[in-house]
């Protein structure tokens, strides 16, 4: 499906501004996240043609497509990098025991939205499936305030900050995306 398919799609019967970008984030969020390991950032329109093909993206995933979509409405939005400890996460103790002994800090990509002068936090991270798990799921955003981030606890950084490059080994980020994926696969199915 085109993009400008999925904002005509969802923004059809839209009352104003703030019904479009409710129904857009809306899209978004309801994709079902999945960690999909290390990729580069150089390419934006990749990450927006496989999530929409594959239907399931982590943040980056997810935020480029939302900024597309958010764009091509006419609103001014810009990446937001982010800062989490991943012992935040709703996640049982037992499966983050291996990752205690490295760092536990991860970068996480949003968005923040300008309308009317104001800055909206917008983070379409988590789908409504997580919610039962304690997930910080969104639920009736109004398209004006600020949303729930990643985790309670984020903090948001600026672009080019020498702190936003978290050195991780590649073994350790692929077995803890893969934890995350099992345990996000296993909420989902105790539905």
């Amino acid at each position: 499906m085109q993009l400008h398919q999925i904002v005509e799609e969802r923004t059809a019967c839209s009352h104003d501004n703030t019904d479009a970008r409710q129904r857009l984030f809306e899209y978004v969020q309801a994709i079902p996240y999945q960690a999909m390991g290390v990729c580069k950032l150089e390419s934006p329109a990749e990450f927006v043609v496989d999530v929409v093909r594959n239907m399931r993206g982590d943040c980056r995933h997810k935020h480029l497509l939302l900024r597309e979509l958010f764009i091509r409405t006419g609103e001014t939005v810009e990446l937001a990098k982010m800062m989490y400890d991943i012992r935040d996460l709703p996640l049982p103790q037992d499966s983050l025991e291996p990752f205690l002994g490295s760092c536990t800090t991860y970068t996480h990509l949003a968005l923040i939205l300008t309308t009317g002068g104001k800055r909206t936090l917008v983070d379409a991270t988590w789908d409504p499936g997580l919610a039962k798990a304690g997930f910080p799921v969104n639920t009736g955003w109004n398209g004006l305030d600020d949303t729930l981030s990643v985790t309670r606890e984020a903090r948001l950084c600026e672009f080019g900050a020498n702190n936003l490059k978290v050195q991780r080994d590649p073994r350790i980020l692929a077995d803890f995306n893969a934890m995350l994926n099992n345990y996000i696969a296993r909420v989902r199915d105790s539905a």
